[in-house]
């Protein structure tokens, strides 16, 4: 089911959000400082919260929030 996010998905959202940057960055760009050290899961929901970048997201869920 698709449905619009709220902040209990924020962590998830940010966890899937790092995994890809890392899979998919880090071949290109090298630099394991940004991929595993500045980039980090905390962060990115605190700022996803406080920009209200979450209220304009939606996600799939059936019963983990997989996008």
């Amino acid at each position: 089911m698709i449905r619009k996010a709220t902040e209990e998905d924020v962590s998830r959202i940010a966890e899937i959000l790092v995994f890809v940057k890392r899979m998919k960055f880090r071949p290109i760009f090298q630099d394991d400082v940004y991929s595993f050290v500045e980039l980090q899961v905390l962060p990115v929901a605190k700022k996803y919260i406080e920009a209200g970048i979450i209220d304009n997201m939606f996600v799939y869920d059936d019963g983990i929030v997989k996008a």
